[in-house]
């Protein structure tokens, strides 16, 4: 995770600030914080480093107005993220380093009454933050990769928060349609769930750990972690119907907790498939396979040799096969659930799932028939969600 010049823009010391140019360059990655003061031209060059957020009253410069032009394409030379003027000696910048600036999409503040080093102590601190979130991420991953080594994913577990203990819950939630801002969401459940827990931003979506006291029966504790969760989340003011929701099962060793993460993130794909609010790894069924397989190059070569017949069918004949076979498979079977599925009569139904055996040569595949078809249409639910 990196901080941008519009993430910046929220700390108190630059409150004052004024965007004059580079409005399209707000997302530029700030690496450090800089101060500009005696250098001028091959020096800046050689001082600067790509990313840094500079400052300076242009004190050197302070009677030749026509050098500001200089300096910024130097800045824009050397890559680096904005740069804000102290109005002291200039009141602002020239048209023609605007209109530059502007079309490098280099982003040019000015400012008044505030001290430099608060500016300097702010940023840094917030880059701070910033990087220990990088390196827990970095710790995620690394849980992720190692899988079934449980002592190393244990000792990356007490890294991220030494109040851990070994009952725990993992949950994902989908932040894409989120109503407020993600920082605000983190920092409220973060005080809510308590130092045995952890709530941070992970691949886009809002990750919560949230380890429980050993005090109830398996039955009961497993029960209770999912339910204080979701509570958690709604105490937070989440509204559950704007929000998708992945949970992992409860584990009960800090060394999977690797799994546990990506158990709630597989959770949270299938609420996409099923179009539901919240979803356990555990109530996923044959897509606790099928999702983390997804990519397998022999599950897609399976399902689109089946799938293509089809729909090649379908587009030559002008049917519907494939419709048929994705509500027959919701329908486990059942021909009369199918028909009012399709909105069509019993006997269409029976003669499409006949003509669906045929096309595949589903008959041949003794005691496979229906699991054949079943893995093929949910493995194609999965790729064109």
């Amino acid at each position: 995770m990196s901080l941008t010049i519009h993430e910046a823009l929220d700390l108190k010391a630059l409150e004052r600030f004024k965007l004059v140019a580079g409005l399209n360059g707000l997302n530029n990655i700030i690496t450090r914080v800089g101060l500009i003061d005696h250098e001028e031209g091959e020096q800046i060059t050689d001082t600067v480093i790509a990313g840094e957020f500079l400052f300076s009253n242009l004190l050197l410069i302070k009677d030749q107005p026509e050098k500001i032009l200089e300096f910024v394409k130097r800045f824009i030379q050397a890559e680096v993220s904005c740069f804000a003027l102290k109005t002291i000696y200039f009141d602002g910048f020239p048209q023609e380093v605007i209109d530059y600036a502007n079309k490098h999409r280099f982003p040019l503040f000015t400012f008044d009454e505030t001290f430099i080093e608060n500016i300097i102590l702010d940023i840094d601190q917030a880059l701070n933050i910033q990087s220990q979130i990088a390196k827990i991420q970095g710790y995620l991953d690394e849980m992720t990769i190692l899988g079934t080594d449980e002592l190393k994913v244990r000792t990356l577990a007490l890294k991220l928060n030494r109040y851990f203990t070994n009952r725990f819950i993992a949950c994902t939630i989908d932040t894409k349609d989120k109503q407020q801002g993600q920082k605000l969401m983190i920092s409220t459940l973060n005080q809510v769930l308590g130092r045995k827990s952890l709530a941070l931003e992970y691949n886009d979506s809002i990750l919560i750990l949230t380890s429980f006291n050993q005090h109830t029966t398996e039955k009961d504790s497993n029960t209770y972690m999912k339910d204080f969760v979701i509570d958690a989340i709604e105490a937070c003011g989440f509204d559950l119907n704007k929000y998708q929701i992945g949970l992992s099962t409860p584990q009960s060793s800090l060394g999977r907790m690797g799994r546990a993460v990506l158990e709630s993130r597989y959770a949270l794909e299938y609420t996409q498939i099923s179009q539901t609010s919240i979803k356990s790894f555990d109530e996923l069924g044959v897509y606790q396979i099928l999702i983390p397989n997804m990519e397998n190059p022999w599950f897609y070569a399976y399902y689109e040799q089946i799938i293509q017949k089809l729909i090649g069918y379908d587009e030559k004949n002008d049917t519907d096969l494939l419709h048929t076979a994705i509500a027959y498979v919701d329908s486990d079977t059942n021909i009369q659930a199918t028909s009012e599925l399709l909105f069509q009569h019993v006997n269409t139904v029976r003669y499409r799932i006949k003509k669906i055996k045929e096309l595949l040569n589903l008959n041949a595949l003794d005691g496979m028939q229906y699991e054949s078809l079943s893995l093929a249409i949910h493995l194609y639910k999965l790729h064109s969600r």
